[in-house]
């Protein structure tokens, strides 16, 4: 009985994704998203990529465009927005809560 309590948690702890890049499409949920994005962005190395991540739980999959935080990179100039609207990167770095360190 405890052990499923504890899944539940980190069940929805989990922070869904959808990772779009010239080669692959991928929806997909982590626990530690910071790290998840930095793979992702490290792994997929191509000219035109974009992630969303749906930093609200109560946000659709098929609404994870329009109401998430993303970031698009294009010929190595990333945009950051935030519910459609530009952010800087460190605005970014508070929303997910990654570490400004790494």
């Amino acid at each position: 009985m405890m052990w499923r309590k504890k899944y539940q948690k980190q069940k929805k702890s989990k922070t869904r994704y959808v990772f779009i890049s010239d080669e692959v499409t991928i929806l997909g949920s982590s626990v530690d998203i910071c790290n998840t994005v930095r793979k992702l962005w490290t792994y997929y190395n191509c000219k035109s990529q974009r992630i969303y991540i749906a930093i609200n739980q109560d946000v659709k999959t098929h609404e994870l465009r329009e109401k998430c935080i993303s970031l698009t990179d294009i010929n190595n100039i990333k945009t950051y927005k935030y519910l459609n609207k530009i952010i800087t990167r460190d605005e970014f770095i508070l929303l997910l809560e990654c570490d400004n360190a790494r």
